[in-house]
């Protein structure tokens, strides 16, 4: 691909997400065949107006007995319960936004961030259908979509790893949502989406890219296929 029609490209995408509603959460991802240099780039905003900062958190090791609280709390428009589950041996060093409130989601929250393994993340406010929405259940129960980005980012070696511990975590303990979210999970190589439903049903779906550039907003997904 020639310089002319990368920065064509990469303007066209960055236009697409200028474009979008100003309250809305969105990401974009660029594949490694359309940049000079074989880099890919993953990043995204979205409509968090409490505090923000910017944290690198170490590399840990954990005891066998150690666990984490994940989930939501009686006071989210979807109300839950705090549970425990285990925490894995070691956690990788990572690097992340931070941000402090969303009702009834215990602080601090993410939306992903960067890990020394190289994976990457990005979530999006994805809401699901109405009528599954409604059938979540009170009090649901699991981890909510902070837990499961920094859960990410702690344990992943690559993006398809990412949705395959993401997807795991909703199978074994269920998802506690604030009516629909998703995920886009990147490394060196491939980038990956992947979308867990409202409802308490536990559905989720993933894919992996089969384009080079992806604008991920509100339940919508603009895809520019490879040449």
């Amino acid at each position: 691909m020639d310089n002319r029609k990368l920065i064509f490209t990469l303007i066209a995408a960055v236009v697409a997400l200028i474009a979008s509603p100003a309250w809305a959460s969105y990401a974009i991802y660029v594949g490694k065949n359309l940049t000079s240099d074989g880099s890919v780039f993953i990043g995204g905003t979205g409509d968090e107006p409490s505090s923000h900062w910017l944290e690198i958190v170490p590399r840990k090791n954990h005891t066998a007995s150690e666990t984490i609280s994940v989930g939501v709390t009686k006071e989210a428009n979807y109300p839950g319960e705090l549970i425990e589950i285990p925490q894995v041996p070691v956690t990788a060093k990572y690097i992340t936004m931070n941000y402090s409130e969303y009702l009834g989601f215990p602080a601090p929250l993410t939306n992903g961030g960067l890990n020394e393994y190289g994976v990457a993340a990005r979530d999006v406010w994805s809401p699901s259908r109405q009528d599954l929405a409604k059938m979540t259940p009170n009090p649901q129960h699991g981890p909510n979509y902070s837990d499961l980005s920094r859960i990410a980012m702690e344990r992943a070696h690559t993006a398809r790893e990412a949705v395959e511990i993401v997807g795991q975590l909703i199978d074994k303990y269920g998802y506690s949502t604030y009516g629909g979210n998703s995920h886009m999970f990147a490394d060196s190589q491939e980038g990956w989406v992947l979308i867990d439903f409202a409802g308490g049903k536990g559905l989720w779906i993933s894919a992996m890219r089969c384009w080079e550039v992806l604008k991920l907003g509100i339940g919508c997904y603009t895809a520019i296929a490879p040449p």
